[in-house]
């Protein structure tokens, strides 16, 4: 574990050093360390205040609930009908374009309902 986030680290460096001519300066042990953090906190962080802060558009999200996996689902049965209609029904194929297995496409054909004659 260790030695593989070391070279994580070694790696991330110089992805972010950016000229590979010269030697890096600076080994990023930490992932979430943007940066540009730097400048942000000394110069704008002091600046900006609370009233100066840009509004921002918010939604009432008790005005529609939504229902995660019937979104899903209806998303999932659309582009099933949509991929099965496009290649005449034929599963193997269709697993194929979806990037599926042929069981993984049965088994959902068959959670929807989706047959050339039913679906």
């Amino acid at each position: 574990g260790n030695v593989r986030e070391l070279k994580n680290a070694v790696e991330r460096s110089l992805y972010r050093w950016g000229d590979p001519s010269k030697p890096v300066d600076e080994i990023i042990l930490d992932p979430f360390r943007s940066p540009f953090a730097e400048a942000v906190q000394g110069d704008a962080a002091d600046e900006t205040t609370a009233s100066e802060a840009p509004e921002v558009a918010v939604t009432d999200a008790t005005a529609a609930p939504m229902d995660f996996a019937a979104h899903i689902a209806s998303i999932e049965k659309r582009l099933l009908r949509e991929a099965l209609t496009a290649h005449g029904y034929h599963q193997r194929r269709t697993a194929e374009a979806l990037g599926l297995s042929y069981d993984q496409l049965r088994g959902l054909v068959r959670k929807y309902g989706l047959s050339p004659r039913g679906g």
